[in-house]
């Protein structure tokens, strides 16, 4: 669920604002997130995007979740390389959404077998409200555990 600023961010800016101050105010607002918030990095191929709403709104919600896991769990402060990076493409009528980080990874089975780990369930959740309105849409989550960092994409096609 949005708050008004980041629907109004998210509906007059596009996805890359909307990111760009939701990690503003929760390293800003949460001091033991300040760390791993600073090593966002955005690499956008353009950050304006034609998304219908419904589709950027998901965007948001996917890559808000995306970053929130890196930021909790990767531990990219723990290493002066560590990183998390941001990436959107358009293409005339496809878009990509990345969010990849350098961090301790995961083993993807366990997480979505437990109970309490709603974070990919609900990506997943996300893209099949895309389909709904007939719309190609895919999720990738590839994470690699032991320090090999976790990657997220988001792919729609008009």
């Amino acid at each position: 669920m949005l708050d008004p600023g980041e629907s109004l961010i998210l509906e007059t800016e596009g996805v890359i604002p909307a990111l760009l101050d939701f990690v503003s105010l929760l390293s800003s607002g949460f001091p033991h997130f300040r760390n791993a918030g600073e090593r966002v990095v955005y690499i956008p191929s353009s950050s304006r995007d034609n998304l219908p709403y419904m589709v950027r709104e998901t965007f948001f919600d996917i890559a808000r979740e995306a970053l929130l896991n890196a930021i909790r769990h990767s531990h990219v402060e723990d290493s002066e390389e560590g990183k998390i990076e941001v990436f959107f493409e358009n293409n005339t009528n496809s878009y990509e959404l990345t969010i990849k980080d350098n961090g301790v990874g995961f083993e993807l089975e366990e997480a979505l077998q437990r109970i309490t780990s709603h974070g990919v369930k609900g990506m997943k959740k996300e893209i099949q409200n895309i389909e709904r309105i007939g719309s190609s849409a895919m999720l990738s989550i590839v994470s690699k555990p032991n320090g090999g960092g976790t990657c997220v994409k988001v792919s729609w096609t008009a």
